[in-house]
């Protein structure tokens, strides 16, 4: 024992130990109110194994975590209901950075999208193959019904096109038979 020696530099430890406990209970209170996944993920990887003293905050954290990570999976496998490939990617890019914390429910979502615009183009070329697509109005509600539900260009570009093409087949005749 080194006696009363160490004693002021024990004391110093102590309070130095004691600030550093405060100010990662601190940190670690703040992320358990934040919403953003990387800013809490950051913290409890920062805090592992930080101190006994912070193994409660530090568990709280992860538990805080886990919840975000389940309302994004729940918001995710909501996306089986979307309408529109436009509401899957808005909802998608928002959980961008949960990583692989939602790997299958955003593979669903993307199966979904892909099912609605399969289902698009398909209805297109229904309307193209019929006696509807010889109607200047169904062709133009065709466009309209697309456009007003969000479908990216990139996804239904062809379609729009034909329907576009025909649009303008449709007005030249029409414009022969008046005169």
């Amino acid at each position: 024992d080194f006696g009363s020696s160490v004693d002021k530099p024990r004391q110093k430890a102590k309070a130095k130990h004691r600030k550093l406990v405060e100010n990662a209970t601190k940190v670690m209170g703040k992320a358990c109110r934040s919403k953003r996944y990387v800013q809490v993920v950051e913290t409890i990887d920062t805090f592992r194994g930080y101190s006994e003293q912070t193994d409660a905050d530090w568990r709280t954290l992860c538990a805080h975590r886990d919840g975000l990570v389940a309302d994004a999976k729940r918001a995710v496998s909501d996306l089986a209901a979307a309408a529109t490939p436009a509401e899957i990617e808005d909802v998608l890019a928002v959980y961008a950075e949960y990583g692989d914390s939602v790997d299958a429910e955003r593979a669903a979502a993307k199966m979904r999208r892909a099912e609605l615009v399969n289902s698009a183009v398909q209805e297109i070329r229904s309307v193209l193959r019929s006696a509807e697509g010889e109607s200047q109005e169904s062709i133009l509600a065709m466009l309209a019904k697309f456009d007003a539900a969000g479908y990216p260009d990139s996804d239904l570009k062809d379609q729009r096109d034909a329907l576009k093409c025909k649009l303008s087949l449709l007005s030249a005749t029409t414009a022969k038979q008046i005169k």
